[in-house]
């Protein structure tokens, strides 16, 4: 598996002799979670598309469930109501209302998708350490159509951003521990007016027990919840080795890679949900209230 993360683009360069399988399954997979980009882990296992392939044969019949989508939404609830007892209502950030808006309606489409790949790289995780993850059952009730499949998100170019941004991008993913800057942080990197302020605050809360608390209890509740999935999803680790040559030191890495995917995406989660509750709230407005409370004390 590639170490890095690619750049997150609509489109990926697949060697031609096994393009069409692996361009199958990364349209499949943006589908059925419903999303405006290819998503990232998704890009690196089509590196190797026998993996790649296994990977979701096995997960889609669970992914395109409306009990998946439930669970992946209940774990955002969960990460806003940590998130507001831990650290609170925000400070805000002043904004034109139409830059604004744009950040909101980013940072859900994001917040959508994220829920979702953390839930499922989740029971990617657990496949490869049991044999089965959740429970025995049908598929059940489909899940509703995305209102955010169809939404152009675009995201600032990594390799093009001047030199204070990309200073600011090594920041996150140092912070952070990840191995490249998320797409997310691209993406909201067009506000840099709201990006600026709203990372050094985060930044400062990390240094807080609080932030990490929030991130464990995310990845606790994780687990529960792909427990609870229907249909179980199991994974032959046999039919992965073969699918690697198999060379036992490509399995282990692609174990390992599992592993460390799967852990970084509650801290992305926390900092997408920090970022939309400062994108949320206008200080000016709450400046002019407490104006007003201190005029009609004094009355």
């Amino acid at each position: 598996m590639r170490q890095g993360r690619s750049e997150g683009h609509s489109e990926v360069s697949l060697p031609d002799s096994r393009a069409t399988s692996a361009r199958t399954v990364l349209k499949e997979a943006q589908d059925a979670l419903g999303i405006p980009w290819v998503p990232e882990t998704w890009q690196d296992l089509a590196s190797e598309p026998e993996v790649a392939s296994i990977f979701w044969t096995r997960l889609q019949p669970v992914m395109t469930s409306g009990v998946f989508l439930r669970e992946a939404l209940a774990l955002l609830s969960h990460a806003f109501a940590d998130l507001a007892d831990e650290y609170g209502a925000g400070e805000g950030v002043p904004l034109p209302e139409a830059d604004r808006r744009g950040i909101l309606l980013d940072l859900d489409a994001l917040l959508y998708g994220d829920a979702q790949l953390f839930l499922q790289h989740t029971v990617m995780r657990l496949a490869l350490r049991e044999e089965a993850v959740g429970r025995v059952g049908s598929v059940g009730s489909a899940r509703p159509r995305s209102a955010y499949r169809r939404r152009v998100l675009e995201a600032v170019d990594e390799a093009a951003a001047p030199a204070d941004l990309q200073r600011l991008f090594q920041d996150v993913s140092e912070t952070l521990n990840l191995p490249t800057v998320p797409v997310d942080v691209r993406v909201v990197a067009k506000w840099m007016n709201f990006l600026v302020p709203a990372w050094e605050r985060l930044k400062r809360w990390r240094a807080d027990p609080a932030f990490f608390e929030t991130c464990g209890a995310l990845e606790r509740r994780a687990v529960v919840a792909a427990r609870r999935l229907s249909p179980a999803v199991s994974i032959d680790d046999r039919e992965l080795r073969m699918a690697l040559g198999d060379v036992p030191e490509r399995f282990h890495a692609l174990a390992r890679w599992t592993e460390l995917t799967a852990a970084e995406w509650p801290a992305i989660i926390v900092m997408n949900a920090f970022f939309r509750v400062e994108a949320a709230v206008h200080p000016e407005r709450r400046a002019r209230g407490s104006m007003q409370s201190a005029d009609a004390r004094q009355m």
